[in-house]
């Protein structure tokens, strides 16, 4: 279906396979933002509301912070902070996954 329309500057997704594999088939520059509810809602899922895990609780934190970013420079202090959480926790993602 995505070959009968022009390609987009910008698509807004819930971050599902199938929509990304026909983007990145039929609309290869379009550049994608993931919806911010449906972040919050996949991190409530693995998290819950209430993370017990010292890695979860931060997380979670960071999470709900990605809704009150308004500036390249708030993105920017988001990133390096998860970047932080990273790398503070890699052993345990190398182990999950």
């Amino acid at each position: 279906m995505l070959k009968h329309f022009a390609e987009p500057k910008v698509v807004f997704t819930d971050g599902g396979s199938g929509l990304m594999k026909a983007m990145k088939e039929f609309w290869p520059n379009v550049k994608i933002q993931r919806c911010l509810i449906h972040i919050q809602g996949n991190v409530r899922t693995y998290l819950t509301l209430n993370p017990r895990l010292p890695a979860g609780k931060p997380l979670r934190s960071l999470s709900l912070k990605l809704t009150n970013i308004r500036t390249q420079e708030a993105a920017a202090q988001w990133m390096v902070a998860f970047a932080a959480w990273h790398a503070q926790h890699q052993f345990l993602i190398n182990e999950r996954t």
